[in-house]
């Protein structure tokens, strides 16, 4: 059973970045690239301020909670403990993908291990953060779901993750969440209406 799976985790990825062209590879190493959201994130924490405004501080320590749990538990705790090589650093596929290559011939691999991917838990907490506490206020924020599907797909077309690793990376995004607003809950005693209205 798990030989199947593994099998079905390779052909998707490769599937995934086999379908690649000029312009998807430059859009797609643009999505994985956290520097260039820096204006959205800004905006965001716009909207959470207009919102919220005295319970604002609340707001940035359980966003920072949550980005501290899913980086930390991805990158620091199941990475290393579960060891598992990136497509790019496994010798039987490696020649098979297709990587986004720098100026100087050398190219994009990542680090050693992959799953799970922090690029899909942090964008996944994110999005569920936003969702949360902005999309009572208005349905349009549920598009941040699209927003991180995206930057996880390109972590797949990029070749340095295995689609499960996106959906481990997704797990603990969410869990992160919640555990963070959890803690909200009874030490900083912030609670969150859940109804979701029109605008």
């Amino acid at each position: 059973m798990i030989d199947f799976l593994e099998k079905i985790d390779k052909n998707l990825l490769l599937l995934i970045n086999g379908a690649h062209s000029n312009i998807f590879d430059v859009l797609m190493w643009w999505l994985s690239l956290s520097i260039i959201w820096i204006p959205l994130y800004a905006f965001l924490l716009y909207k959470l301020f207009t919102k919220y405004k005295k319970q604002f501080w609340k707001i940035i320590l359980i966003i920072i909670l949550s980005i501290t749990f899913a980086d930390g538990i991805s990158s620091k705790i199941i990475k290393p403990l579960v060891g598992r090589y990136r497509p790019s650093h496994n010798l039987e596929i490696k020649d098979q993908i297709h990587f986004h290559q720098y100026k100087d011939g050398t190219y994009y691999a990542g680090g050693t291990y992959g799953f799970v991917s922090s690029h899909a838990a942090n964008s996944f907490g994110i999005a569920t953060i936003i969702i949360l506490l902005l999309g009572r206020y208005s349905k349009q924020y549920y598009w941040f779901i699209l927003w991180a599907i995206a930057i996880s797909y390109s972590r797949i077309y990029l070749g340095v993750h295995y689609p499960s690793d996106i959906i481990g990376g997704i797990l603990i995004g969410v869990f992160s969440v919640f555990a963070a607003f959890l803690i909200g809950k009874y030490i900083l005693k912030f609670k969150i209406n859940l109804e979701i209205t029109e605008k």
